[in-house]
C-alpha cells in the first residue's frame, strides 16, 4: 500500500512538472515573439534586464545545488557508518524465512519469530538508506534543473551580444530564433501530452487497485478508456510581428576564459556545482545576416569547458527502491 501511495505522489508530481514545462515553454514563445516585435536599439535594455534576471536564477540554482551535494554527502555517511557499525555487522540475522508457506504450526511459530527479528534488525538502517538514495535522486533533480537554468542563461546572454553586435540582422536572427524554438517546443509539447496522459492513467490504476470495490476488473477497464483531456497544454505559438527599423551597435565576446571566471569559475559555489560546459556564441561581423546558433538540446553548438580542472563528479544517483511491505503475521493455530 505504501508503495502504491508513492507511486501516486510520483504521478501527481509527473503532472505537475508537465504543466511547469509547459508554462515554461509558453513563456519562451511569447518572449521571442516579443523580442520580434521590440527588435530595435530600444529593445537592448531588455534582453540586459532579461539576462541578468537569469544569471540570478542560476546562481541561486547552485548554491542550492552546493548545499545539497552537502546534505547527501552527510546523509551517506550517516548510513554507510551505521551500516558498517558493529551493531549491524556483529549481529545479523541468522534464522531463515524459507518457512514462509509453511502450514505447520510449529514451523510457522520459526518463521514469525525470524520475521520480527529481521524487521526489527532493519528498522535502525532502512531510514538512514532511504535518506541517503533520496537525497542523491534529490541532487539529481537540481543539477538537471541547473544545467537548464544555465542553458537560458547562456542562451539570453547569446541574444543580448548579438543585439549589441548587430542590431541590423536583429529581425532575421530572432525570427530564425523563434522558428528554432518553434520547431522544440512543438516536439516537446507532443512528449508532455503522452507524459500527461500517462501520468492520469497511473493515479487512475492506483485508486482503482487501492479501493474497497468489488468490481476492479471493470474500474481498471475505465481507466484504460479514459478520455483525457489536454488541451489546456497546447502552446498558443501567434504570428511573426510586423518588421520594425533597426541600426548598428557593438559588440563583446562571450564564453571566453574572463566571461567564464566572472560567471561561474569565481563563485563560491563552482567547487561543488560546477557549471556545465559554455555554449560558444559565433561572432557575428556588422552590416551581415547570420543565423546565430539556437541553444537547444542538439549537438549543434560548439562547446568549451567551463574550467580547466577536472570538476569533481557528482555522486551516481541510486534509484529509490521499492518499499518492503511486512505483512501482519496470522495468529498462531491452538492445537
Amino acid at each position: 500500500l505504501a508503495a502504491l501511495k508513492a507511486f501516486k505522489e510520483y504521478a501527481k508530481t509527473l503532472q505537475d512538472d508537465v504543466l511547469k514545462l509547459h508554462i515554461s515553454d509558453q513563456k519562451d514563445i511569447d518572449l521571442d515573439l516579443a523580442d520580434i516585435k521590440s527588435c530595435t536599439d530600444s529593445g537592448l535594455e531588455a534582453k540586459r534586464s532579461s539576462m541578468e534576471e537569469l544569471r540570478s536564477q542560476h546562481q541561486a540554482c547552485r548554491e542550492q545545488q552546493a548545499y545539497m551535494v552537502d546534505a547527501a554527502t552527510s546523509n551517506c555517511e550517516d548510513y554507510n557508518r551505521t551500516r558498517k557499525s558493529e551493531s549491524f555487522t556483529g549481529a545479523p540475522p541468522t534464522c531463515s524465512l524459507a518457512q514462509v508457506a509453511t502450514d505447520s504450526p510449529e514451523a510457522l511459530e520459526i518463521f514469525e519469530r525470524c520475521l520480527r527479528s529481521t524487521y526489527e534488525w532493519t528498522a535502525g538502517l532502512e531510514p538512514l538508506r532511504e535518506a541517503c538514495y533520496a537525497a542523491h535522486e534529490e541532487l539529481s533533480h537540481q543539477a538537471e534543473k541547473c544545467r537548464a537554468q544555465q542553458a537560458r542563461f547562456e542562451a539570453s546572454s547569446c541574444l543580448f551580444v548579438t543585439k549589441q553586435e548587430d542590431v541590423c540582422g536583429c529581425r532575421e536572427r530572432t525570427i530564425d530564433h523563434f522558428e528554432t524554438r518553434r520547431k522544440s517546443v512543438s516536439a516537446g509539447e507532443l512528449t508532455r501530452k503522452a507524459m500527461y496522459k500517462s501520468a492520469v492513467q497511473m493515479a487512475c490504476h492506483i485508486d482503482a487497485l487501492v479501493s474497497n470495490g468489488t468490481d476492479k476488473r471493470g474500474v481498471l477497464q475505465s481507466c484504460k478508456d479514459l478520455q483525457i483531456d489536454t488541451s489546456h497544454l497546447e502552446i498558443a505559438y501567434g504570428s511573426v510581428p510586423e518588421a520594425e527599423a533597426a541600426s548598428t551597435c557593438s559588440s563583446e565576446p562571450l564564453c571566453s576564459h574572463k566571461w567564464l571566471s566572472q560567471e561561474y569559475t569565481s563563485r563560491g559555489w563552482h567547487a561543488k556545482a560546477p557549471a556545465a560546459e559554455c555554449i560558444l556564441c559565433k561572432k557575428i561581423p556588422t552590416n551581415t545576416t547570420v543565423t546565430p546558433p539556437v541553444p537547444t538540446p542538439t549537438p549543434a553548438p560548439v562547446r568549451i569547458p567551463a574550467s580547466s580542472s577536472a570538476p569533481t563528479p557528482a555522486p551516481t544517483p541510486v534509484p529509490t527502491p521499492t518499499a518492503t511491505l511486512v505483512p501482519t503475521p496470522a495468529p498462531t493455530p491452538v492445537p
